[in-house]
């Protein structure tokens, strides 16, 4: 009997088993279709205006209603990379019919930047189409967006002079960009304490380069720009863009450089003595960087005795104003003074050659090349720093440009 009991017991099991089975597979299956339906993306058109942003959307097969949320996003702008995510959007309105497809939002404010979700219901109010993703979105600025000031002297159209320093000025991508935008141009030199207007210029398809002309050599000028735009009898203006300062200084730094270590040969590593000084008073802000740990600044380039030239590793360690009490760089590195020299320790370690030969200033190549790491140049110019030391020739240059 009790045998009987024990087999009863297995098969009831068993045939719970199966049952707890079959219920989980059916869930498994049933869930997977609200899912699919949810899957079920489109995106979202914005068209901004002066004082409202037209949403519209394409028809969507099956819907009943279309309820429609926004968010605030205007810190995308201000370098956030944070999406919104769905709880940041707030319910705004519904739009019901297959075939209502659009409103117009005045309820903003003014230069702020907005997104919107649009969720689309059937008529047994199941949810079964969104233009949601956490990784893309649709936004749109009210009126003129915050427009973007940049150096423009650099590259090959424009370098920046002791007389002339170039502007680029582009509308937001986001706001209105009608075809009549101004920008006017705001400055403030260095000692002063205001921004003052020195010109009105018209954008064309969105963007215009400006040259400023009257500056004075060796200063630094401060820049911002607002876009306005007339429209219904009324003048719209944008906020004020970022400021982009540039000093009217050489786009090219020139350098006096004296190698105060004779030739010589080492078989691992070498360490060396650098003067080295501005050339000339309007060079702009110079500042010798710390060595990076693990890792080489720069190279050096010097011609072995068969005649090829051989590259080695090469970083600052110490400098000194007076070639007697030497110090660590700093964290934050030390600046090249305008006037008086500085004199710099290098070490160089040998690569994949057996031998570093060193030619000082005597040989047929010594230079020392890098590419923004050794060395920061604060100039007109635009990017990393590029500085090559001659020691053969006894001269210097650095200038800003991108990579």
């Amino acid at each position: 009997m009790a045998k009987k009991k024990q087999i009863s017991r297995i098969v009831h099991m068993f045939v719970l088993l199966i049952c707890v089975g079959v219920v989980l597979f059916a869930g498994v299956i049933l869930s997977a279709r609200p899912v699919s339906a949810r899957a079920k993306r489109f995106n979202v058109t914005l068209k901004p205006a002066m004082t409202s942003i037209k949403v519209s959307w394409p028809k969507v097969k099956g819907a009943a209603k279309y309820r429609i949320y926004r968010a605030d996003v205007t810190g995308v702008e201000t370098g956030d990379e944070k999406f919104p995510t769905q709880g940041e959007y707030r319910y705004i309105r519904t739009n019901k019919g297959s075939t209502s497809t659009s409103f117009v939002d005045q309820k903003l404010k003014k230069s702020r930047y907005y997104a919107y979700l649009v969720k689309v219901y059937d008529k047994k109010g199941r949810r079964i189409a969104s233009t949601y993703a956490d990784d893309v979105y649709s936004c749109a600025c009210i009126g003129l967006g915050i427009p973007s000031l940049g150096n423009n002297g650099y590259g090959e159209n424009h370098i920046n002079t002791l007389k002339k320093l170039y502007l680029y000025i582009s509308a937001d991508y986001y706001g209105v960009n009608a075809k009549d935008i101004k920008a006017d141009v705001f400055r403030k030199a260095a000692g002063e304490k205001q921004y003052k207007k020195i010109d009105s210029i018209s954008l064309r398809d969105g963007a215009a380069e400006y040259t400023d002309k009257r500056v004075k050599s060796g200063k630094n000028y401060s820049y911002k720009t607002q876009l306005f735009c007339d429209s219904a009898g009324k003048t719209y203006r944008s906020k004020m863009s970022d400021k982009v300062s540039i000093p009217a200084v050489n786009f090219s730094a020139k350098y006096r450089v004296k190698c105060l270590t004779r030739a010589c040969t080492s078989q691992n590593r070498l360490e060396i003595v650098l003067r080295i000084s501005n050339k000339n008073k309007f060079n702009g802000i110079t500042t010798v960087l710390p060595k990076t740990k693990g890792y080489y600044d720069a190279n050096y380039y010097g011609q072995k005795e068969n005649g090829e030239t051989a590259a080695y590793d090469f970083r600052f360690t110490a400098y000194s104003r007076d070639n007697v009490v030497w110090k660590k760089i700093p964290k934050g590195g030390v600046k090249l003074p305008a006037e008086k020299p500085l004199f710099l320790k290098g070490e160089i370690l040998r690569r994949e050659e057996d031998t570093i030969y060193f030619g000082g200033s005597t040989g047929k190549e010594s230079m020392i090349i890098s590419d923004g790491s050794m060395f920061r140049y604060d100039g007109p110019g635009v990017g990393d720093t590029y500085v090559s030391l001659d020691l053969k020739k006894g001269t210097g240059s650095a200038y800003q440009e991108y990579d």
